[in-house]
């Protein structure tokens, strides 16, 4: 090769360019087997033990259910794997309580959620310590009457509303 090939413009562009592409090459595929166990078990049965424990009340649901809605899941399965017993069984009562929950309850919880998450993380530390500060008595109005605004709790009787 001609020795002013390497000090053409072009070559200078890949000479630089080239470690980063694969840098980027190199971290997508590191990312990618990272959450290949996530992805691979898509099938019930192919999850473990803790996690089919978890999801129990999803089962009937898992086989309707997006690709992305089962990673999300998964991803708390993989969580709750690693919990000490306590948290697994609280972690267990919500995954019940959500799936109990009818699709306009559902979207409503989601809607809360997004808002409490663009609610700047000052403001809630705020809100937080002003409830803090409350006497026991008004903390008690106050839990009556956001008890008073809750929508009622689903009912355990088998049944999907």
């Amino acid at each position: 090769m001609n020795p002013a090939t390497f000090s053409s413009p072009v070559w200078q562009l890949h000479k630089h360019w080239c470690p980063a592409i694969l840098l980027h090459a190199f971290l997508c595929l590191l990312l990618l087997c990272a959450f290949a166990p996530v992805y691979a078990s898509s099938d019930w049965h192919q999850l473990s033990s803790k996690q089919q424990e978890l999801l129990e009340p999803l089962q009937r649901e898992w086989p309707t259910m997006s690709p992305a809605q089962r990673d999300r899941w998964l991803r708390l399965g993989q969580r709750y794997e690693s919990q000490p017993p306590n948290r697994q069984a609280l972690m267990r009562e919500r995954v019940s309580n959500w799936n109990e929950l009818s699709p306009h309850e559902k979207a409503r919880a989601r809607e809360n959620f997004k808002a409490l998450q663009n609610t700047q993380k000052g403001e809630r530390n705020s809100q937080w310590n002003r409830y803090q500060s409350l006497e026991n008595m008004q903390r008690e109005r106050f839990r009556e009457r956001m008890e008073q605004t809750r929508p009622e709790p689903p009912h355990h009787s088998g049944q999907r509303r």
